[in-house]
């Protein structure tokens, strides 16, 4: 369990430090509940309660997804296109982004913190 968050934590920053390398500039993530997905568009949630807007991606069908679906288990790797199928309402989404603003990797799920079972 401790590697397998200790390989996912490298994955983040790893994905940072490449973007920061090739752009000369750090990118930025944004965490919200899933909303929608549909031709290409990632809608999220960002907020709490009701004061949560909608916040909308334009992402490439090919953009790397993790999914986080099982405590203890490895996340699971798609292209977004395949990735948002069976994505429910409410699921927590982070969106990392280069520096240009535009996506690059997403994470669907809560991924495990240290201690948790």
């Amino acid at each position: 369990m401790f590697r397998l968050m200790l390989s996912v934590l490298c994955l983040f920053a790893l994905v940072g430090f490449v973007t920061a390398e090739d752009k000369g500039d750090k990118g930025t993530s944004v965490t919200g509940k899933f909303d929608s997905y549909k031709d290409g568009k990632l809608t999220i949630l960002v907020g709490k309660g009701d004061d949560a807007k909608p916040q909308a991606f334009e992402v490439k069908d090919d953009v790397k997804t993790l999914t986080f679906a099982s405590p203890g288990e490895k996340p699971i790797e798609a292209a977004a296109k395949d990735a948002f199928k069976t994505v429910k309402a409410g699921t927590e989404i982070r969106v990392m982004l280069d520096a240009d603003k535009k996506v690059a990797v997403i994470a669907i799920g809560t991924p495990l913190k240290k201690g948790d079972k």
